[in-house]
């Protein structure tokens, strides 16, 4: 599992590369994805959003999250990007990359969670 907090731009391609490299999952058949974005729904007055995070804290609880997840869904590996700092209306806030090889019913679910 691998959690990335970043101030930068999201880069998808980061995510398939860090799922495809891991010789460990080479019989895994799915992989299923959702973009969040900065959307505007406060009477188009917002420009941006600036998220702060407690490294530690945040951390802690992303891997419970994922944790918690794996096992409800029978996920294989999650890779997740996650920005923090000032962010656009528009860009990508967060990018939860799931991977597992059984049952397409599972992986469509843990998008939802």
């Amino acid at each position: 599992m691998n959690i990335i907090l970043t101030a930068d731009k999201i880069d998808i391609s980061v995510a398939i590369d860090l799922l495809q490299g891991d010789k460990q999952y080479n019989d895994m058949g799915a992989m299923a994805t959702f973009v969040g974005m900065v959307r505007n729904n406060n009477e188009n007055s917002l420009y941006s959003l600036t998220l702060e995070y407690y490294p530690s804290m945040t951390e802690s609880k992303l891997f419970e999250i994922c944790n918690l997840a794996k096992e409800k869904f029978h996920i294989h590996n999650i890779v997740l990007i996650h920005r923090y700092g000032e962010i656009l209306l528009g860009e990508n806030i967060i990018l939860p990359f799931i991977f597992l090889s059984y049952h397409l019913f599972f992986l469509c679910k843990s998008c939802l969670f």
